[in-house]
C-alpha cells in the first residue's frame, strides 16, 4: 500500500510538472510587447526614491525588467512578507512600462487595499510626469492633478481618460 501510494503521488507529481512545461512552452508562443531596459531613466527614478532598494529588491527588479524585454508574456510570481518591498518592485517595472508607451493596471482584491497602493504608488512616484488612476465600484481618482479637475472625479471620466492613455498607470 505504501509503495502504490508513493506511486501515485510520484505520477501526480510528475503530470503536475509536464502541464506546467507545456504551459510555458505555449505561453512563449504568445505574442507580447518588449519594453526595452533603459538602466538610465531606472536609476534616475530609483534615485528619486525616500529609501534605497534592498539587494533583494534590485534582483527581483531587474529580472522582471529583463522578462519585459522579451517577446512573449512574463509568468512570474512577487513573493515577500507584508512590507518587503513588493510594491516598488512593481512600480518600477509599471514606471518602465510608462515610460514605454503603454498602461498598467495593477489589480488589487478589496477597494481599501487599492485605495492603499494609489497613496503609496502616487507619493512613491513624485517628482515624475507619471500619470495615476484609481478606479473602484465606489470612486475614481487622478494623481497628479490637472488645471480642469481635482483629485476626485467621475467614474465616467476617469474611464475616457483610461481610454485615451492619459492616464498611464490604473489602480482598480
Amino acid at each position: 500500500a505504501d509503495s502504490a501510494r508513493q506511486r501515485f503521488a510520484f505520477e501526480e507529481i510528475l503530470m503536475f510538472q509536464l502541464r506546467s512545461l507545456l504551459d510555458r512552452r505555449q505561453l512563449q508562443t504568445l505574442k507580447a510587447p518588449t519594453i526595452n531596459f533603459d538602466k538610465d531613466s531606472v536609476v534616475n527614478f530609483v534615485k528619486k526614491l525616500p529609501f534605497e532598494l534592498t539587494n533583494d529588491q534590485r534582483i527581483a527588479t531587474y529580472e522582471i525588467l529583463k522578462d519585459l524585454e522579451k517577446n512573449y508574456p512574463m509568468n512570474r510570481l512577487l513573493n515577500g512578507d507584508v512590507g518587503s518591498g513588493k510594491t516598488v518592485v512593481a512600480l518600477i517595472a509599471g514606471y518602465q512600462t510608462a515610460m514605454a508607451g503603454l498602461q498598467i493596471v495593477f489589480m488589487a482584491p478589496t477597494e481599501i487595499l487599492a485605495k492603499q497602493h494609489f497613496d503609496s504608488l502616487h507619493s512613491l512616484s513624485a517628482g515624475t510626469n507619471l500619470k495615476i488612476g484609481l478606479l473602484t465600484g465606489s470612486e475614481a481618482r487622478q494623481w497628479p492633478t490637472d488645471e480642469i479637475t481635482n483629485e476626485k472625479i467621475s467614474k465616467k471620466l476617469m474611464q475616457q481618460k483610461i481610454a485615451s492613455g492619459e492616464i498611464q498607470m490604473i489602480i482598480g
